[in-house]
Formats: C-alpha cells, structure tokens, sequence
C-alpha cells in the first residue's frame, strides 16, 4: 500500500488531476509516513510497543485481549522483517510486481470499453480508491465496495455514471474469473477438491468457548 500511495501522490504533483484528489493523495500520503515511522520506532524499541500494547490491550474486556495479545504479539514479531534489508527490497520488488499487474488490470479495461481517460493516471486512481473501499464491511467477494469504488474514482475524470458501472462490473467479473479460475487450477494440481478444503478448515477453526 505505501507503493500505492507513494505512485497515487506522484500522479497527483504530475499531471493536472481534480483538486479533490489531489488533497487525497496528499492526506493518504501523511497518513502512510507517519503509520510507516510509528512501525519503525515499535520495531527498533521492542520492549516500548510491548507496554504500549499491553497498556492498551488492559481497556478491553479480558476475552477480547485475551484473544487480541497473540495476534499483537505475531505483528510486533513481524516487525523484525523491518531491519532486514534484503527482505525489505524483496518485498518492495514484489510489491511492484503485484500492483503493476492490477493496475494493468484496471488500464486495460478502459481499453475494452472505449472509456475516454488518462489511462495511467486513471488506472492508478482507481487502484487507490477500490483498495481502500475493499477494506470496508462487504458481501463476499468484494460485491457493492468494488462497484463503488470504481464509481468514485471514475467520477474524478467526469466518466459518466452508467459507463462507471459497467466498467465496475466488468473489471470485477474479469477478476473473479481469474483468481477463482487460478485457484481452480491450483486445487487440481494439488489433487485437492472443496470439499476437502471445507473439511480441513472446520477441523482447524478454534473451538466455540462456552457462553
């Protein structure tokens, strides 16, 4: 995301785009420098964030920290990846790769559609805007947040609303077809059906604690 943001921001001081987004850009920005320090200053002083966790974790109620502290405790671990050089450039590497390759997504669907936009600085915006609209509550497979985010981003570059739609659509039905086909695939060469993955995952899912 902080290689999303960072290439959004780009665009936003390079090409004349809406002012809104560009005071977008700028406050998502912010937000990722001071949310990437706050991980550096935790990661360099381990013994600091695990008080500030625990200090933080004593507001809940007990089975809600009781069940948050592991998962605090495996992102604070985590953090260990931060003074690895190697991984970080591994990381960034293949981060460039993974949202290249969505943003080609989104470029060539304009493509298809004879949509009428500056294709790299319009597929960037809406990777920005439906990246950060998936991280709302949805139904399954990103349905009514993908659409929406599309729509906004599109409405930056005065596309109109039923060309939005439909190019939401297409681009959501374009991915679905591909990750649902891939992993298909994937389940075939491993010999491994639904219904044993269904299986597996209720054997290993947690037991209810009793009310």
């Amino acid at each position: 995301m902080l290689l999303v943001i960072g290439c959004f921001l780009g665009v936003a001081l390079a090409y004349p785009i809406p002012r809104a987004m560009r005071q977008g850009a700028w406050a998502l920005a912010v937000v990722a420098a001071v949310g990437f320090l706050v991980l550096l200053v935790m990661q360099r002083n381990r013994a600091l964030a695990d008080r500030l966790v625990g200090w933080m974790l004593g507001w809940l109620p007990t089975r809600f920290a009781r069940g948050l502290a592991p998962v605090c405790t495996a992102f604070l671990n985590g953090l260990a990846g931060l003074s690895d050089g190697a991984t970080v450039t591994v990381v960034i590497a293949y981060s460039v790769y993974l949202w290249g390759v969505i943003a080609l997504t989104f470029l060539f669907g304009f493509l298809a559609l004879d949509i009428q936009v500056p294709l790299i600085v319009a597929s960037l915006a809406v990777v920005v805007v439906v990246a950060a609209f998936v991280f709302l509550p949805q139904a399954p497979g990103f349905v009514g947040t993908w659409q929406a985010g599309c729509v906004l981003a599109l409405g930056f570059f005065a596309v109109p609303k039923d060309a939005a739609v439909g190019y939401s659509l297409f681009t959501w039905v374009v991915q679905m077809l591909v990750n649902i086909g891939t992993a298909g695939v994937f389940l075939a060469r491993e010999d491994v059906s639904v219904s044993q993955l269904i299986r597996l995952a209720g054997r290993d899912a947690p037991p209810a604690e009793a009310g």
